[in-house]
This record gives C-alpha cells, sequence and structure tokens, in this order.
C-alpha cells in the first residue's frame, strides 16, 4: 500500500498540463480510492484479529492487541500520506494552471510578430511580363446603347434556336463616318457573338412566344465571313427589351434619311457632271467649225 501512494507521488511530478477542475476531480477519485482501500484493510484486520482472538488461548490476548495497534498506526501514516500527495498534486497542477497562460500569450505574440515583421528581403521576379496594350476595335467609336442580354441564332440545317453567348449588347456609333453597329461579346471568352450594321433594311419585331426576346435578320461578321442570320435575343425585363427595339428602329431610321440624301446628292452630282460632258462637247463642235469657215474667207480673198 505504501509502494503505490509513493509510485502516485512520483508519477504526480511529471510535467503535464490539465485544468484546475481536472486536478480537483483526480484529488477527490484518489481520496476516495485511498478510504475505500483503508475501510476494505481495516475490516480485514479486525477479522483477522477476531480469528485470532478465538483460536489462541486468553494468555495470548496481548498480541492481538499489538496487531491492532500496529494497524492503526499504519492507517494514520497512510492517511497522512495520502493528504501529502493530494497536495502535491493540486499544487502542481496549480502551478501548470499559472505557468501555461503566460506561455501561451507569449506564444501568440510571438506568431503575431512574426507574421508583421518585415524583414526587407526583395524577391526577384522569374518572369519579366511586359505590358501589352489590348485593343477592341472600339476606340474610336461611342456606346449608345450597353444592356445585358442572351443571343441565338436559328440554325437552318437543325431548324433549331442555336445559343450563342451571354453578354452585352452594344450599338456602337463610328466617329467619323457615323456608321452604326451592333456587337456582343460573352461575358468570360469575350469571344464575338454578334458582329453587323444597323441599316435600313433591317426589322425588328418582338418573338412571338416570349415579350422580354425580340427576332431580327442581318448581313453578321461574327464568324469571319459575311452571312445572313437570324438572330433572337432576350432581355432580363420587357423595358430593356423595347429600349433596344427603339433604339435599333430609330438608328434604322435615321440611316435610311442619311442614305436617301446621299444618293440625292450623287444623282444630283451625276447630273451635273453629264451637263457638263454635254457643253464640253458642243464647245468643241464649235471650235473646229470656226477654222473651217475662216479658209473659206480666205479664199474668196484671193
Amino acid at each position: 500500500m505504501l509502494s503505490r501512494s509513493l509510485a502516485v507521488a512520483a508519477a504526480s511530478q511529471q510535467p503535464r498540463r490539465c485544468s484546475a477542475s481536472q486536478g480537483r476531480t483526480d484529488g477527490e477519485k484518489l481520496q476516495r480510492w485511498t478510504s475505500d482501500k483503508r475501510r476494505d484493510e481495516r475490516g480485514l484486520t479486525a477479522e483477522q484479529g477476531g480469528e485470532a482472538e478465538l483460536q489462541l488461548p486468553p494468555s495470548h490476548s496481548s498480541a492481538g492487541d499489538q496487531r491492532r495497534e500496529t494497524a492503526g498506526v499504519r492507517d494514520r501514516a497512510l492517511g497522512i500520506l495520502e493528504n501529502f500527495v493530494i497536495g502535491l498534486v493540486l499544487l502542481h497542477d496549480r502551478n501548470s494552471m499559472a505557468s501555461s497562460s503566460p506561455d501561451r500569450e507569449a506564444e501568440a505574440a510571438a506568431a503575431a510578430a512574426g507574421e508583421d515583421e518585415d524583414t526587407g528581403a526583395q524577391i526577384a521576379p522569374i518572369v519579366n511580363l511586359s505590358e501589352v496594350a489590348v485593343t477592341t476595335g472600339e476606340e474610336e467609336e461611342d456606346v449608345l446603347l450597353d444592356i445585358k442580354a442572351k443571343l441565338y441564332r436559328f440554325d437552318r440545317d437543325g431548324n433549331q434556336w442555336k445559343e450563342r453567348g451571354t453578354g452585352n449588347v452594344k450599338l456602337l456609333k463610328h466617329r467619323e463616318t457615323g456608321k452604326v453597329r451592333l456587337v456582343m461579346r460573352q461575358a468570360k471568352t469575350l469571344k464575338i457573338c454578334a458582329n453587323h450594321l444597323v441599316v435600313p433594311t433591317i426589322k425588328i419585331q418582338e418573338h412571338a412566344g416570349n415579350d422580354k426576346s425580340c427576332v431580327w435578320h442581318a448581313s453578321d461578321f461574327a464568324d469571319g465571313e459575311l452571312k445572313d442570320e437570324l438572330f433572337s435575343i432576350r432581355f432580363g425585363s420587357v423595358e430593356n427589351r423595347k429600349k433596344f427595339m427603339e433604339m435599333v428602329e430609330t438608328i434604322a431610321e435615321s440611316s435610311g434619311k442619311v442614305e436617301e440624301k446621299d444618293s440625292k446628292d450623287a444623282s444630283d452630282a451625276a447630273g451635273l457632271l453629264g451637263k457638263l460632258s454635254v457643253d464640253e462637247t458642243e464647245a468643241e463642235k464649235v471650235a473646229l467649225a470656226k477654222p473651217e469657215e475662216k479658209s473659206e474667207t480666205e479664199t474668196k480673198t484671193e
């Protein structure tokens, strides 16, 4: 019993981390265990003493008393040793708790200081990337309209609508020529979905199956070659669809007026050129006729 208590005391001297509640729980368990052990030993000693008293003759009763007195001394010594061990355990747990908090605070402070510390080291890049100017072809154009939408193209071979992409559809007006074109790129890849001029012959109308969509024909150049395409575009709201249709119709109408004026000016210029050519022909005839009249006059004089 004494050797077991000493072993527990030696084990308690080893460093360990535990909370105050855990230390009290361990001490209580140890105290209960020693009390139960001591109670069992007292009962066993009493039973052995009674048997000895029954078996031994009256002349040997003093030996039983001595044995009981020895057991009492041993129990008192064990009790003192138990209290000493429990005190050591509680003291060690208290010291561990007191020392662990500053250690943790110091470790956290050191970690924070290490993160914020500037070592001043400069790491040269492995690859030097130079800035590249990216041109979109829209640098000389003004944006008249920019709305997010989803574009579809009608596949005549498969007789079905196929999605071209989702992105922002733009109406761009050139600063010098005044021409307006429709351009749409995919949102992520920036691939061109549609690229064609808004001409007077373009006819745009609402989609029969969806009030947020509209359809139109156009000669598109998105794939690098001019192709006649049937497009359908769907917006997030009816207001955006109406705004797009009104803008396209207005641009087509204004473009028609400009072309009509240009054609009229061209015809007037052609008429002027024709008149000038007729006048030049008559002048040449007159110039050719005058030398002949002069030669006839000279002949009569001679």
